[in-house]
């Protein structure tokens, strides 16, 4: 299994601790250094667990969850979003909508997520999604991602089928104006 990104700062940072320590003559400075490395090792445990958890969860989720660059390519998608949209990850990443849907469910998508992205607000709508169970209506809840210093990276999604829904409710409509 490749190491994140953290995995390979934390291994590169205990590689400078055992250096340090090493050299170092004095007992106070080698109490600070394993003080130092004690808070390392918690901190990256706690991302590591933290990290496990959202994995999990977003692994999990019935919903399709999804997060794509500034340019509508995409650097994350769930299970979930594979399976609805019958595309691997290996497909889509660095992909966009263009490049993987309909035309016309990409242009959708987009407008969408540009929406999101131009506002910097959650916004919130229904798309007409094509995949192998045929046309299904899904509630698409859209977040900007917005960096530390406050630019629009790109966007999040999280989008709930909600086919079934609408058909009871126009059914339940139906039955009770008889």
């Amino acid at each position: 299994m490749p190491r994140t990104e953290v995995e390979e700062h934390y291994v590169a940072l205990t590689r400078e601790i055992d250096a340090l320590e090493a050299e170092l003559p004095n007992s106070r400075a080698r109490r600070h250094i394993a003080d130092v490395r004690r808070r390392i090792e918690t901190l990256y445990e706690t991302l590591r667990e933290n990290r496990q958890l959202l994995e999990t969860i977003l692994e999990n989720s019935r919903a399709n969850i999804y997060a794509k660059r500034k340019d509508g390519r995409y650097i994350y998608l769930n299970h979930e979003m594979e399976v609805t949209h019958n595309v691997t990850r290996e497909q889509a990443l660095g992909r966009t909508d263009l490049e993987l849907f309909p035309r016309e469910m990409a242009e959708q998508n987009r407008t969408n997520d540009l929406a999101a992205m131009t506002t910097g607000k959650l916004t919130e709508v229904e798309e007409r999604v094509m995949g192998p169970s045929g046309e299904r209506l899904f509630l698409a809840k859209k977040v900007p991602l917005i960096s530390s210093d406050g630019k629009v990276e790109g966007m999040c999604g999280i989008s709930t089928d909600i086919t079934n829904l609408r058909r009871r409710s126009r059914h339940h409509a139906g039955t009770r104006t008889r």
